[in-house]
């Protein structure tokens, strides 16, 4: 006797199975990722997020809204997300990037803040930006040999690039790696010539880009 064929979507997850399989899944990653309202409210934020928020370095929850130690990169972080809320899909501008400094010897905070296209107009769907936060002395760097050897960088340089991602000025990456900093800044120079960059907050930020999934190219609103 032939069976009734089965339905193709059976045993497919629910929309709830779905959202806490997604959410399992940001708590795994080692960097931060907030989901944000209009207004800046945040929606959902994992572990990582969570704890940078409770050290109050850089990164802070003011009342359920996401801010910053400076008031005046709070207001422009808001401004951005409030503009991903009200603009039309089609013609929303490119993430934004922050370089969030947190005092001498701590490197700084990368965050990402990447608009929402609305495909829907439920209230499930009331998150207006995602918020990708990198700190590089939590994070692995996965990409770090990907992106060096893409940059062509030589041993040498890629040591000296290493520290300063670790939050390391160029004086201390030259005493930890014992060389001059003469050498040292002959190394930075040649990084930046191969990277195409000419900052080392630009060398970062290109570097931390290469590390997140998504469109993320718009202008840096702060350093």
């Amino acid at each position: 006797m032939l069976q009734e064929p089965k339905d193709r979507n059976c045993g497919s997850p629910s929309p709830a199975q779905t959202g806490a399989l997604l959410a399992e899944a940001m708590e795994a990653v080692e960097f931060g990722i907030m989901l944000v309202a209009g207004d800046g409210f945040i929606l959902f934020a994992n572990t990582m997020a969570r704890e940078l928020m409770r050290r109050g370095e850089g990164l802070q929850a003011n009342g359920g809204w996401v801010a910053t130690t400076s008031a005046d990169i709070t207001r422009r972080l808001r401004e951005f997300i409030g503009r991903s809320a009200t603009e039309p899909d089609g013609k929303r501008s490119g993430a934004a990037t922050i370089i969030l400094e947190r005092g001498t010897g701590r490197s700084s905070l990368f965050v990402h803040v990447m608009p929402i296209e609305r495909r829907s107009t439920t209230t499930a769907q009331s998150a207006a930006a995602v918020i990708f936060i990198i700190a590089p002395d939590f994070y692995a760097l996965p990409s770090f040999n990907a992106f060096t050897a893409l940059h062509g960088l030589t041993r040498c340089e890629a040591r000296v690039f290493r520290e300063i991602i670790s939050g390391q000025g160029l004086i201390a990456a030259s005493t930890q790696l014992r060389i001059t900093e003469a050498t040292a800044r002959t190394h930075l120079r040649n990084i930046f010539e191969k990277t195409g960059t000419k900052r080392q907050t630009e060398l970062l930020r290109l570097f931390f880009k290469a590390t997140i999934p998504g469109r993320i190219g718009g202008a840096s609103i702060a350093n």
